[in-house]
């Protein structure tokens, strides 16, 4: 065999299927031995060969394949379910229509979406007559059982395809491959300015946070966290400054039952300003937190799902970041974001640095 064929091999799932450049970390799979890597490319191409699968691949998607299903399964994390599917709006803009087969707690999230028609987790609940082409978002066991299973003749496109393995920024991938998928012609620069994760709330959602009768103005803070790493610790003292330091602002808290200790010290820490606190944590949906970032001038939050709903409602950020996530793997141009990484744990950033951030941002945002 000529010489180089094993990395040649093994590229696909190194690299991304598109040549524009995007911010990429290959340390996950730096160290990976060659078979492990190959390994990575053999597995689904064994099960897409066994399927009878590798004839209906598609490279384009065409015109005339009006109606798309895209599975997008074995990804749990919210954050990259909005980055993953971002790109769907380049799909609705050129008037194909997209049902979505996900996880059971991602579909509620799209339910009141505006591209999507339906969301289901079940794909047997979904007929094969109804659909021109299918999208695979990748080639996780998950994604390609639905596939054999019922929608084994139908063509396909792949999104992510054998790549897998790398850190990468999942919403400039998605842009990126969907403008090679459509074969849109958008520049880098274009691709870059547009991408950004989408989302929209539903009537009933958006009247529960009418009943909140939230101030404008308001500033929210994601507080919690499921990892201790990527969790920050001083949010009791960041809070509590920036009250004394901006008389006239009120604060939402924002977060999951695991963020209740920390809702605590904070309150804790603001004797006689509880009026300026607006309590949400375990109070809301997933959908109806984002509505209440989408009422607010600015969004604090470390890197998570909260972060990505904030991208998605198209807020001004302050982002946080351990050492393990550059914010490049996360944000894009089309975000407003001021990202603080720390060399350690989230919570080495210090509270002053997060604070002085927060005010350049509620800075930025009235001269706007």
């Amino acid at each position: 065999m000529p010489a180089g064929w094993p990395e040649r091999f093994v590229t696909p799932v190194l690299r991304p299927p598109f040549s524009s450049p995007i911010p990429l970390d290959p340390g996950p799979v730096r160290d990976k031995p060659w078979p492990s890597l190959a390994w990575r490319r053999l597995r689904p191409g064994l099960g897409l060969a066994m399927h009878g699968q590798h004839r209906l691949q598609r490279p384009f998607i065409e015109r005339g394949m009006r109606r798309l299903l895209w599975i997008c399964k074995g990804v749990p994390q919210i954050g990259d379910s909005l980055m993953d599917l971002s790109s769907r709006v380049m799909l609705a803009a050129r008037g194909h229509r997209v049902d979505l087969c996900t996880e059971a707690h991602l579909a509620e999230l799209y339910r009141s979406d505006d591209v999507f028609r339906r969301c289901v987790s079940d794909a047997s609940a979904l007929s094969p007559a109804d659909y021109d082409l299918v999208i695979l978002d990748s080639f996780k066991r998950r994604c390609l059982d639905d596939k054999f299973r019922h929608f084994s003749r139908l063509p396909w496109v792949t999104m992510r395809g054998y790549f897998a393995g790398p850190e990468f920024n999942r919403t400039l991938f998605s842009f990126f491959r969907m403008n090679q998928l459509l074969e849109t012609g958008w520049s880098d620069a274009e691709v870059h300015a547009r991408a950004l994760p989408h989302l929209l709330s539903s009537p009933q959602d958006r009247a529960a946070i009418d009943e909140l009768a939230m101030p404008p103005g308001v500033v929210a803070f994601a507080i919690g966290g499921a990892a201790p790493g990527r969790t920050y610790a001083h949010w009791d003292e960041v809070v509590p400054a920036l009250l004394r330091r901006q008389s006239d602002l009120k604060v939402v808290l924002l977060g999951a039952r695991n963020a209740a200790g920390m809702r605590d010290a904070i309150l804790r820490a603001c004797p006689g300003q509880a009026w300026r606190l607006i309590d949400l944590v375990d109070r809301c949906t997933l959908a109806q937190s984002f509505e209440a970032l989408r009422r607010c001038r600015l969004a604090v939050a470390a890197d998570g799902g909260l972060l990505h709903l904030a991208n998605a409602a198209g807020i001004p950020t302050v982002s946080l970041f351990d050492r393990h996530i550059s914010p490049a793997l996360r944000l894009t141009a089309a975000n407003r974001s001021i990202p603080l990484q720390s060399a350690g744990d989230m919570s080495a950033i210090p509270p002053m640095d997060v604070l002085h951030c927060v005010e350049q941002a509620i800075a930025r945002e009235r001269i706007a």
